[in-house]
């Protein structure tokens, strides 16, 4: 009953202050940018569809993901379009009615039958209340490096470096197969970059995060600032700041958008710069799958 209260309340708002479905969805979109994390209510088998949500200018992420997704506002309804390529899995388009959206939450009621990682879910009336995170740092980052590698070769060992320059340096290292690629981010993709940066508790990280269930990948952030370096390095995502876990993910999703080029180097420049450099391998997450632009 309250949703359908808010619901009503947030329609009745919108239109009597006489805007079209065009401004409508305009001016919802530019509040949803941003990121997002749940916050567990009534139904958590519901709820444990997304941990958070980070929404770009047309592209959103979940921890799920080994892409991005598309989405899009037409008057008060959020659209995510998975494009999941193989048929047999059935996390597609999702639709979802925004009932509330403000500067600190939003609250988001799935529309129609919906289906989860664990099967398929009847319950329309379940509400997805998420908070937005906002910056606890103004750090300007000299450099920021990122490791992951998994157990059985479903991840590869993966480093990449951001400069300040917007330059990115990208290597993959599985056995004979060697990838080393070089490029420059848009001020928008390293923009995305420092909004996650921004967004960590700087201060309270651990230097290690670790988990007790088995079989996870093992992942590795340095931070360069102000002559400083923040290294952290966890096993497994469970029990680490979901600002992290939106870091990690930004990091890992970075290569399947942006434009990089071969260009030969060793892993051991990664050693010398202290990025996550590890002879341990993990299982966890499968590749990230190249973002098709067009």
């Amino acid at each position: 009953m309250k949703t359908v209260l808010l619901h009503a309340a947030l329609v009745l708002f919108l239109v009597g202050c006489g805007k079209s479905d065009q401004e409508i969805s305009d001016e919802l979109h530019a509040k949803i940018r941003g990121d997002w994390y749940v916050v567990l209510e009534k139904n958590e088998n519901i709820l444990a569809e997304y941990a958070f949500l980070s929404f770009e200018d047309t592209l959103v992420a979940n921890q799920y993901a080994d892409r991005y997704s598309h989405y899009t506002i037409h008057s008060d309804t959020l659209i995510i379009d998975h494009k999941v390529p193989s048929k047999s899995l059935r996390w597609n388009i999702r639709k979802y009615k925004i009932v509330h959206i403000g500067k600190k939450w939003m609250k988001l009621v799935p529309l129609g039958k919906k289906e989860s990682r664990q099967g398929t879910l009847d319950k329309s009336n379940d509400t997805l209340c998420l908070k937005k995170v906002h910056p606890k740092n103004t750090v300007k980052p000299t450099s920021t490096g990122f490791f992951i590698a998994s157990t059985f070769g479903s991840i590869r060992p993966t480093y990449i470096e951001i400069k300040s320059n917007r330059e990115i340096i990208f290597f993959e290292d599985h056995y004979e197969n060697k990838i080393s690629k070089k490029g420059m981010l848009t001020p928008s993709e390293y923009s995305e970059i420092l909004r996650c940066i921004h967004s960590l508790p700087l201060n309270s990280l651990k230097e290690r995060y670790e988990t007790e269930v088995t079989d996870q990948c093992e992942y590795a952030i340095t931070i360069n600032y102000d002559n400083k370096q923040k290294h952290v390095d966890f096993y497994g995502l469970e029990g680490t700041p979901v600002e992290l876990q939106m870091l990690f993910m930004k990091l890992y999703l970075l290569p399947t958008k942006c434009n990089l080029k071969e260009e030969e180097f060793s892993p051991d420049y990664f050693r010398k710069l202290n990025i996550g450099f590890r002879q341990k391998i993990l299982l966890g997450l499968t590749p990230p799958i190249i973002f098709d632009k067009n």
